[in-house]
């Protein structure tokens, strides 16, 4: 799990410094969208993992779907808004 949250703070990092960057402007509350669906993912991919790891797979695979999937909605509507806004501008 260690290295899943170093991949996902660079990976955050980079994203924050191309954006700054590039000149995109982005909103306060697509900020709070994109960092609860960081978290909903990160927390998705640790109890998917425990799970796994204990031979239960059908709750680790809903727990991806009730959980793990409002993460990526949670990501991707903030990401579609700032790139249909940056294409505009």
């Amino acid at each position: 799990m260690f290295f899943v949250g170093i991949i996902f703070t660079v990976a955050i990092a980079f994203l924050v410094f191309w954006i700054i960057k590039q000149g995109i402007s982005v909103r306060w509350w697509e900020w709070l969208m994109g960092a609860m669906g960081v978290v909903l993912l990160v927390f998705t991919i640790q109890n998917f993992m425990g799970l796994m790891g204990e031979n239960e797979s059908l709750p680790a695979w809903m727990f991806w779907l009730y959980i793990g999937l409002p993460g990526l909605i949670f990501v991707a509507i903030p990401a579609i808004l700032v790139f249909i806004r940056a294409k505009k501008a």
